[in-house]
């Protein structure tokens, strides 16, 4: 939502809240903006009752209803107002701050999953334009793998690397299951690989997006961790305090 349109919304809604009480007046949000989330707390602070419409709600009534326009189309509001009054609504409810926590955290670990994944594929998508055959001998999503993109990216530069050196260091990372077979399979592939050869600024552009990716990879990679590990304790916190309650209440005497 443009910010002009917020304010002149925000302030549109200030002037209609002090002329209605909370149970003459309800309201019904669409969750498709950042905004929604801000809105239904405060209005719900307000005490006022809240309805959160599901964009996908609104999406299948659009047809049904023969109207088509943009949610800045006053009849959008109309469109969220009816599918709510249908019944197809959820009621806001607040929630603790630990739930809240871990609601948000769980949000967090799947879009960093996602960006992972996404950078992963972009990493593999480069491969194949220069290196075709090396994923065939090993997953660019291992640590070996990471581990040599680091160093080497072009068919040529696996060629001139320096086996005895890098096998010792390879069987360190993947715990001896990989080793200088593998990297010689590797030097075999890039003699007759049929990537797309790269010169000059193109290798570099080609070397400094790598890098990019690759740093990328490291990144998601430590913030899941740390996400995950912050979830797992407030799920162990959770569980702790469910058991002290009921240990609480066991020991209340009967009435």
């Amino acid at each position: 939502m443009p910010q002009d349109t917020t304010r002149f919304f925000l302030n549109h809604l200030a002037r209609i809240i002090p002329r209605h009480s909370p149970e003459e007046l309800a309201f019904a949000i669409e969750t498709s903006c950042n905004l929604w989330d801000t809105l239904a707390f405060y209005l719900h602070g307000q005490g006022f009752t809240v309805l959160l419409v599901s964009p996908l709600s609104t999406h299948h009534a659009r047809p049904i209803m023969n109207l088509e326009f943009s949610h800045t189309n006053p009849k959008d509001a109309f469109l969220v107002a009816t599918v709510a009054q249908r019944g197809a609504f959820h009621s806001y409810e607040s929630f603790s701050a630990h739930t809240n926590a871990m609601h948000q955290l769980a949000i967090t670990h799947d879009k960093l999953r996602h960006d992972l994944a996404h950078t992963r594929a972009r990493i593999r998508s480069l491969l194949e334009r220069v290196f075709p055959e090396f994923p065939n001998v090993l997953a660019p999503n291992t640590e070996t793998a990471l581990y040599l993109l680091k160093n080497y990216l072009f068919p040529d530069e696996f060629m001139n690397l320096n086996v005895a050196a890098e096998s010792i260091r390879v069987e360190q990372i993947s715990r001896r299951q990989l080793g200088r077979s593998t990297l010689e399979t590797l030097q075999q592939e890039a003699r007759r690989t049929i990537g797309v050869v790269r010169e000059s600024h193109e290798r570099s552009a080609d070397r400094l997006t790598l890098d990019a990716y690759l740093t990328l990879v490291e990144t998601l990679q430590v913030q899941l961790d740390r996400v995950l590990e912050e979830f797992k304790t407030l799920q162990e916190l959770q569980h702790l305090e469910s058991k002290y309650a009921e240990m609480k209440a066991a020991r209340k005497p009967a009435a």
